[in-house]
Parts: structure tokens; sequence; C-alpha cells
């Protein structure tokens, strides 16, 4: 604002960043490339073992035996953990290296430990297993400074999906794909609410491929045959997140999707049978092709779906819990995640009996099989979504807490793989074999000026912090404009869209002004103020060439700087036609209303209204169950339902966060901070973007 004249107020911190504006997520991230060399077929990298011509090892050790590090041999050392005491240690020839905490080990532990030749490996007390890998003692002779044994894990840059775009957590990724040297291996990929993890079926390495920092992730799930990966990732655990996605050749991940939710209220989100579910709540919810239709809202603590398309649900009805479409039921475990398996006709379950328990329900001759007990010995966790189990090739892998298990599909052996190192709970497993195909990452960008001229349909949104860009089908969010200690609302646009208008304050008890950006030049300047407070505006709009706004319940009219009284008629929404007829939508003797028409008396407060010139009708943002969008048609005096949240959305009663918008066909708005668009006729809804600031969309402009 260098220039402005103290445009907002005060001394905002604002950011327009022009060169992003339209940049499609690219990946630019360079690994070392002595070690990425090293990844490419065998060579120096101890993060991945079976390149190395290794032997992975898992070795159970107690208080009354030891571990020798055989002759000419190194042993490194991926994870250890003590299974059944708090308070006892590992040494290292006699010298203490580690006190165990359970299910872990303390947290100043850096891995990999090596162990040289004939080195001693002991433990004070109680049992412990390490996993690891023994290696010739002079494998890495002549590898120079690429990798040796002083050498320490090498970390992918954490970036901040809140950043603007040139730095954000799609960038930067430490692996660009998953080395060549585990062709045809079995790997394990796993999430955290802060990374997701790499490794084998042995737990011989562990390595992060994506991590976030201010953001949080979760519910890493998969196609059928585990090469094209999902998971969820927000601004905090109070915002709604975005379904990012990646493949096994190409991490780099992209947001193909938003769940219209918080975070904090998914229970569980899954990629089964080709469409999203999660758990809002206890309500199962579906997204297919962006749109999202109701399932159940029986209580509902798990889902999963068969090929064929038969939905289980584990779920919690009169004291008591079931699984659905089977006769396993009534029992007092909750049973926090289900797995089905199409080639034995088995359901796998997470339950909550002891601490954890994993079994199945054979649905062909309907009897349980108990696989694993915790039997209170380990380390779990009651939070939801951090119980995950998944089959996969007769093996079945759960977590407990930050631990990563698998067992075998008739309970024979039980593995205790890894455990995250980043003091979070899994909450995502994805199991394959893989299959390298050499891809290399795609760098995408966009010229702004092509991009804004071109024919496809372009959506901006605002929040109190952000303006966003994206396109009718939500397939790429870019934030154009930012500001710090400043709000921000309302935007809006002439006719056409090619001019921009919203409203900048100091803070939410000062008078704003209103400020004017073209769509080719997102330079914002002030062409005037609105003479209220802030928090006193119910709405502001740009309408046939002047500008309205709402203050309290009184509509008022600025036109070429002169400001008018139009209404006091307890408004709460208007609109204007290219004519110059006005419509309100406001509250009179207990019941609702819109103006110039026959609609109401109504009891659900109408937010926001539009109209549309071609069509003659008035699209309404109505309080209806958390939200309903319909429109009056003009011409016949009726009202159409096109959307109805059902309370099955996160919503907000909050002036100016309800909007509507019509155009080409196409009714755009918004359940809190989600942006959603609808057929006029009611057809197809469609989940776009959410915000990702933690702040609801107050304003909506679409244009060609």
């Amino acid at each position: 604002f260098a220039g402005c004249g103290g445009v907002g107020g005060g001394n905002s911190s604002v950011t327009i960043d022009y060169d992003s504006l339209v940049s499609l997520i690219s990946a630019d991230s360079t690994f070392i490339t002595n070690v990425g060399g090293g990844m490419g077929g065998g060579g120096c990298d101890y993060k991945f073992p079976e390149g190395l011509n290794g032997t992975p090892i898992t070795h159970q050790i107690t208080d009354v035996s030891s571990y020798t590090v055989p002759n000419g041999k190194h042993l490194y050392i991926t994870h250890m953990h003590h299974i059944n005491s708090n308070n006892a240690w590992f040494q290292i020839n006699g010298q203490t290296i580690t006190r165990g905490l359970y299910s872990n080990v303390d947290e100043s532990t850096c891995f990999p430990l090596i162990l040289n030749s004939n080195d001693v490996l002991t433990v004070s007390s109680s049992n412990a297993v390490f996993n690891g890998y023994l290696v010739d003692e002079n494998y890495f002779a002549g590898c120079g400074n690429a990798i040796s044994s002083s050498s320490t894990n090498i970390q992918p840059v954490d970036n901040d999906f809140s950043d603007d775009i040139i730095s954000s957590d799609f960038n930067d990724q430490c692996l660009d794909q998953i080395p060549q040297n585990l062709n045809g291996k079995k790997i394990i990929l796993f999430s955290t609410e802060k990374t997701i993890y790499l490794t084998d079926s042995i737990g011989s390495f562990l390595n992060p491929i994506y991590t976030v920092d201010d953001n949080v992730i979760s519910s890493l799930t998969s196609n059928e045959s585990g090469d094209t990966l999902y998971f969820l990732q927000a601004y905090n655990s109070g915002s709604s997140p975005s379904i990012m996605m990646m493949t096994v050749n190409n991490l780099d991940p992209v947001s193909v999707g938003t769940v219209p939710c918080s975070y904090n209220q998914i229970r569980q989100f899954k990629f089964l049978n080709g469409d999203f579910y999660y758990i809002n709540y206890n309500t199962i919810m579906k997204i297919s092709n962006g749109s999202v239709s109701f399932v159940n809202n029986s209580n509902n603590y798990s889902v999963t779906v068969s090929n064929s398309g038969t939905l289980y649900r584990g779920y919690y009805s009169g004291g008591n819990n079931f699984l659905s479409n089977s006769s396993y039921g009534p029992t007092i475990s909750t049973i926090y995640d289900i797995d089905y398996s199409d080639s034995e006709n088995r359901i796998y379950m997470w339950e909550n009996y002891g601490d954890g328990r994993i079994s199945y329900w054979d649905l062909n001759i309907n009897s349980q099989s108990i696989l694993f007990n915790a039997n209170s010995n380990y380390t779990s966790s009651t939070n939801y979504a951090d119980q995950v189990v998944k089959i996969n090739d007769g093996y079945v892998y759960f977590n407990l807490a930050s631990t990563l298990f698998s067992v075998d599909n008739n309970g024979s052996v039980t593995r205790v793989l890894v455990s995250s190192q980043d003091n979070h709970n899994i909450n995502g497993i994805v199991a394959l074999s893989f299959q390298y195909q050499n891809i290399s990452s795609n760098n995408t960008s966009v010229n702004s000026n092509n991009f804004i001229s071109s024919n496809n349909k372009k959506i901006l949104f605002s929040t109190e912090k952000t303006i966003y860009l994206t396109d009718s089908i939500g397939s790429f969010l870019n934030p154009i404009y930012t500001v710090d200690d400043n709000v921000i609302s309302s935007l809006t646009s002439n006719e056409s869209g090619d001019t921009l208008y919203f409203l900048q304050a100091y803070n939410s008890g000062s008078s704003p002004s209103i400020m004017m950006m073209t769509v080719n030049n997102l330079d914002p300047v002030s062409v005037g103020t609105v003479p209220c407070s802030y928090n006193q505006i119910r709405q502001f709009k740009f309408l046939n060439g002047d500008f309205y706004y709402i203050n309290y319940n009184t509509i008022m009219k600025i036109s070429n700087g002169s400001v008018s009284f139009v209404n006091n008629s307890n408004n709460y929404s208007v609109t204007v036609s290219n004519s110059g007829t006005l419509y309100r939508g406001y509250y009179s003797g207990g019941n609702n209303f819109l103006s110039n028409s026959s609609y109401g008396p109504t009891i659900s407060t109408i937010y926001d209204i539009d109209y549309s010139d071609s069509e003659n009708r008035i699209y309404m943002w109505e309080n209806y169950g958390d939200g309903r969008i319909s429109y009056w048609d003009l011409n016949i005096n009726s009202q159409s339902i096109l959307f109805n949240a059902n309370s099955n959305y996160t919503s907000s009663t909050n002036y100016a966060d309800q909007v509507v918008k019509i155009n080409d066909g196409y009714v755009y708005f918004n359940l809190a901070s989600t942006l959603f668009s609808v057929d006029n006729n009611g057809s197809v809804t469609r989940v776009l973007v959410s915000s990702q600031d933690n702040h609801n969309i107050n304003g909506i402009v679409v244009f060609e």
C-alpha cells in the first residue's frame, strides 16, 4: 500500500502475489545429487536398505540375553522399543543409549544407530525388540562425502500450506518419486498429522516423504491398486480440509477437492470403490465426482465398501456396537475402523477392547476370529481417526498410537514394524507392491494474463483475510490478496465481473474503505468509504452501477459518492435487477418475506439473494436446516429447492457469511468456508474448494 495514504485505516500487512495468481501446483524439489544417485539403483543410501545387498533383521532380546553384531558386519538400527516396561534402557557395550517408552523410545535418540562388528546390545530389564539391517563393514568404502556412518537423515523441507504459493507445502518434497531399488517390493505408506512416511513390510527403514509445519494432514488412503494416494490437509483443525492427491511415482501432491466440514469433525475419510467417503461426527457422507450426498447418520464410527458396492458400518446403538450387513453385535467394544476383504469375504476390525484388538468377522460362516490383543500392554489412543486397520495380500496392517504393526491374516505372527518419529499418532495406512515407473515431476506454470483472458470460467471469493482465485470445478486454489492486521469482506463486481470491489478496514470497529481492482491488474486502490463500522455492515454489493449496503437493518445506497437512504424495514439481504427493481429479504411480525414478490411469510431468514434478469428469478440463501438454496420464480410465483444442507455440513449464522450468486445456469454459494455450486435446476451439486485461512466466505464473483 505504498502511496495509498493509509488505506484501511492503519498499518496493514498485505500481500499481492502476481506471479502465483494462477500458478498450478508444481514441484520444486531437487534431491541432493549424491543421495539421489544412491537411491537410483543401489549405491550408498542407507535409508533404503534393500538396495544395499544387506540383510534386514528384527530381533528380540531380554534382560538375560543380548545381541552381538557378527564379525565383519555393521548393524544399522532403524527402530527399537520396549514391549512392556517404561523404566528400562538399551545399552551398547555397557553404555546407555536410550530409555524405553513402551512402544517408542526417548525422542532424543537419532536413527539410525550404527553398531560395529562385535558390538554388544543389551537391555536393562524386560523384553525389547529392534529393527535394522546388517551390511558388510566395508560397504560404504569409497562413498566419499555422499553417505558415511556419520551421516544424519536428510529431512524434507518444512513449508506451510498457508504461506503464499511460492513457499507452500505443495512444493519442495523430500523425494520426487519412490526409488527404483524398491521395484517389486512390498511397501507401506502411513500418515500422521504432520508427516507421510514410507517403510517396507518388515519396517527395515523409515523415510518421511511429505511433511507440514503449521498445517495438519490425515487419513492417507488410496485406490484399490494403491498407486494413487489421497489424504486430507487443512490450515488447522478447525478449518475445512483439502483432498490432496499424489501418485507413488510422482510424490507431488495437488488439491483435487475439499471436504465441506471442519477437519476436527471428521471421524474417518477413505477412498472406496471409486468414491470418497467421510464420517462427519457420526454421519456418513459420500463425495462422487465432486457431488456430496448423504449416506447414513446412525451414530457411525467406521465405514468400508466392497468392490460390488456393499457398504458396511461400525456403529453404536442402544448401548452396544454393531457391524451392519452382518450378524456381528451387539458388543461393548467400539468398532473404530473396518476394512473389507473381497477375496475372503471378511471384515477386518480395529476394536477398543483392551486398548486395541484386531479381529475379523467371516461373512461366510458368521463367526469372529481374534488376530491380536493389545491387552493394555501397549500405548494406544482413543482419538477419532487414530485407529487404522488395512488388509493387504494376507497381512493385516494396523497401528497402536504411533507404532505400525502387522499380523498374518490367520493370527500366527505379529510384527512390530516402525514408529512415527514426529510425536503424532498414525491416522492412515496404504499397503502395496510397488511397481517402479520412471516418471519425472511435471513443473507447470501458467501465464496469468493468458489465463485471465481465456474462455475458462473463474471464481473469486473473499474471506476476512484473503481473496482467492479458483475455477468452476475447484481444480486449484490460489490466494491473490491477503491482509494481516486488517479485515476484508464482501467481494463484489460490476455485471461483467472484470472490475472488483471489496471492503477493507483497520479492524472490525472502524469504517471500511471501498477497494477497487481489475482482474487484469490486481493492485487495489481506495475509491471511497462506507460511513459506518465494519461490524455493523450486514451486506455490501455493487448493483446496477451503485453501491448498496445494509447497516444493521437499513439499506443505504452510495451513488457517485453520495449516500442516500433506501429502506429500514429490518432487512437482511438486497439485490437489484438491471431495470432498477429492488428486492429485499426482510423480517416482519415474526416471519420473513421477499419484497416485490408473493414469497413469504416464512420462518427461514433470507440471508442473501441474487436476481437473474434472464430468468426473472430470485435465488435465495435461507437459514433452513443450516443452509438451503432455492429460487422464487416471479413468472409463476412458486419456489423451487435446489439444495438442502439438512444439518450435514458446517455452516455459519454470522451476518455476511452466507453468499449466493447466479451465473450462466450455475448457482454458486457457500456453507461456512466451503464453496459449492449447483445447477439452476438442482440436478447436480458440486463441492469446489474451501478457504485455507480459517475464515468463512463472505463474497463471490464469477467471470468468464
